[in-house]
């Protein structure tokens, strides 16, 4: 499943492309090292060329392309794009999902949160024997975050302006800040 860079189109959890995708990762993606990362998404695509990724996450991008870490972003509304399939070009499909969409109170986005919920669990499930790291935006705790800590995953919830100094914190703690 490698899709071409084509505009961008609403999707959601419940989509077919959404379905498609994660059942995609799940069959075909392996993990390479014995850490992965999760990292937010971005509303440009490709993730490596948004403000976010190319400037406050370079270092974690860095130990992705030094095969130090796995990266993964979590993504609304695919849960999860291996930074493999972003860089250098996007194999997933293109979205616009602004994040606020998912914590609308209705019945709908409620059944997206519910969706995003289990295939989090189910990917996590999946990753279980590896070292689980992360940094997320605060609105990531409140749908993922007692599903990530019953994992294991280890991190912090982050306003995106100070992603950049938490970059480095965890960093440090991954014990890799001198392989950068």
């Amino acid at each position: 499943m490698v899709h071409r860079m084509t505009a961008c189109h609403k999707i959601f959890f419940s989509s077919p492309d959404s379905y498609k995708w994660f059942g995609f990762i799940l069959n075909n993606w392996k993990p390479k090292t014995r850490r992965i990362f999760f990292v937010p998404c971005a509303s440009r695509k490709p993730f490596h060329r948004s403000v976010t990724h190319s400037s406050f996450m370079r270092p974690v991008w860095n130990l992705w392309a030094k095969k130090l870490i796995d990266l993964i972003i979590i993504s609304e509304p695919l849960t999860v794009v291996p930074a493999d399939y972003d860089y250098p070009i996007p194999k997933y499909p293109l979205y616009d999902y602004p994040p606020k969409l998912i914590m609308k109170q209705n019945e709908f986005f409620e059944s997206e949160r519910r969706l995003w919920r289990e295939r989090m669990e189910l990917f996590l499930s999946y990753v279980s024997n590896y070292d689980l790291y992360f940094l997320l935006y605060p609105y990531h705790k409140k749908i993922l975050g007692d599903i990530l800590s019953r994992f294991g995953a280890h991190g912090y919830y982050v306003e995106r302006i100070f992603l950049a100094h938490k970059v480095r914190d965890i960093i440090r703690e991954l014990d890799m800040a001198d392989r950068l």
